[in-house]
C-alpha cells in the first residue's frame, strides 16, 4: 500500500487512512512485532516527506490521528513527535494545524500533570519559540505563538522562557 502511494502521492488513498488507524489501535497489543515498532517511523516519515505537502487532506488528517492515538497509548515519546508537529504546522492544512495545536496542548498538560516534565518543556518551548520566532510562514508562526500564549493562560508554563519567546 505504500508503495502504491509513493507512486501517486497526490491521489486520495483512502484505504492508507485506514490501515494506518487500524494498525495504530492494535499495535500497542504486539509491543515486541517488528511492524509495531517500526510503524511510528513509518507513519512519522510519511508526514515529514516534502509529498505531504500535496497530499490529499483527509489522508493526511487520518495519518496525524494515527500517530497521536500511538502517542496517546505511550508507544512513542512526545520529544520524537514534537519536530513533526512543529513542521506540521507549516502546511496549508487548517484542520491539521488546528488539530495538531489541540493535541500539543493535551500532551503537554497530560505530561505535567502528576509531575512536572522539564525535558519535554525545554523542548517544547525551544521549538514553538523557534517556529514564532524565526519560521517563514506565517501560519505556523502564529500557531506557535498561539500555543505559546495557550499553555501560558492555562498555568503550565510560567515561566521567563515563555514570556520572553512570547
Amino acid at each position: 500500500c505504500l508503495d502504491i502511494f509513493a507512486l501517486r502521492p497526490t491521489r486520495p488513498h483512502r484505504e492508507l487512512g485506514d490501515i494506518a488507524a487500524f494498525l495504530a489501535a492494535v499495535a500497542p497489543s504486539f509491543p515486541s512485532s517488528r511492524a509495531a515498532q517500526a510503524l511510528p517511523r513509518d507513519l512519522a516519515k510519511l508526514l515529514s516527506s516534502p509529498a505531504a505537502a500535496s497530499m490529499d487532506p483527509p489522508l493526511r488528517l487520518a495519518l496525524a490521528k494515527s500517530l497521536m492515538l500511538l502517542r496517546n497509548r505511550g508507544v512513542i515519546a512526545a520529544e520524537e513527535l514534537l519536530p513533526l508537529w512543529v513542521g506540521c504546522l507549516r502546511l496549508k492544512d487548517k484542520n491539521l494545524r488546528k488539530l495538531v495545536c489541540n493535541h500539543l496542548v493535551a500532551d503537554v498538560k497530560r505530561s505535567n500533570s502528576k509531575r512536572r516534565d522539564d525535558r519535554l518543556n525545554r523542548a517544547a518551548q525551544a521549538a514553538l519559540g523557534h517556529s514564532a520566532a524565526f519560521d517563514e510562514s506565517s501560519a505556523a508562526a502564529r500557531a506557535s505563538l498561539g500555543l505559546l500564549a495557550e499553555l501560558w493562560r492555562r498555568r503550565l508554563w510560567r515561566d521567563a522562557r515563555t514570556a520572553n519567546a512570547v
